[in-house]
C-alpha cells in the first residue's frame, strides 16, 4: 500500500504543540498521560489519512481561494465527546496524474523504454537534473521498503545497493 507524504504546516505544528501543552497542564484529567494519548491517537489518524486521503470530503473553504488546490478535511475525534478537530489538507493532484500516466505507460510488455529515455534526454539539462532528483527520491523510498515479494524484490535490493552510493541523501543541486 502506498502512503502519501504528509507535511504539516508550521501553523499545524503550533496548534498541536499548544493542544499538548493544554492537556499536560490539566493534571486533574491525566496531564502528560492525557497529552500522550491524544498525540498517539492523532498519529494513528494521520497515518490512516496518509493511506486513504481521498476518502474524506472537501472542506467548506474549498474553492474560496487558491483555486488550483482542492482543500479537503478530516474530522479528528479522539474522545467519545462531541469535540472534534478539523484537519485540512490537499492532495497533490498533479503528481498523482503524472504517476497515473507513467503507470499506464509501463503497464504492459510493449512499452517503449528506449523511446522514453530518449525523450527525457532531449529535455533541458536543468529539467534532466530535476527529473533525476525525483527518480533518486523514488529509489531512496524503494530502498527503505520492508515488505516486498518476488514481483519487486529485484527493484528493492538494487535500490539498496544504489543508495549506498549516496550517503548524503537524494538532494540534487539546481543549477
Amino acid at each position: 500500500m502506498t502512503n502519501y507524504e504528509l507535511r504539516l504546516s508550521s501553523e499545524a505544528e503550533r496548534c498541536i504543540e499548544e493542544q499538548l501543552l493544554w492537556y499536560e497542564a490539566d493534571e486533574t484529567n491525566g496531564g502528560v498521560t492525557l497529552a500522550d494519548r491524544w498525540l498517539n491517537r492523532l498519529e494513528v489518524a494521520l497515518d490512516t489519512l496518509s493511506q486513504h486521503p481521498e476518502q474524506h470530503g472537501f472542506a467548506p473553504e474549498n474553492g474560496r481561494w487558491m483555486s488550483e488546490l482542492s482543500i479537503r478535511q478530516m474530522r479528528f475525534k479522539p474522545w467519545k465527546t462531541r469535540t472534534a478537530w478539523r484537519i485540512l489538507y490537499v492532495i497533490d493532484e498533479k503528481a498523482r496524474l503524472v504517476v497515473e500516466a507513467f503507470s499506464d505507460f509501463v503497464n504492459g510488455m510493449g512499452h517503449n523504454t528506449a523511446g522514453f529515455v530518449q525523450a527525457v534526454m532531449l529535455e533541458h539539462r536543468t529539467l534532466q537534473q530535476q527529473m533525476f532528483e525525483v527518480m533518486l527520491a523514488c529509489i531512496a523510498e524503494w530502498a527503505k521498503a520492508e515488505q516486498y515479494d518476488a514481483r519487486n524484490a529485484f527493484t528493492i535490493l538494487k535500490c539498496r545497493e544504489i543508495m549506498s552510493l549516496f550517503p548524503g541523501g537524494t538532494k540534487v543541486p539546481l543549477i
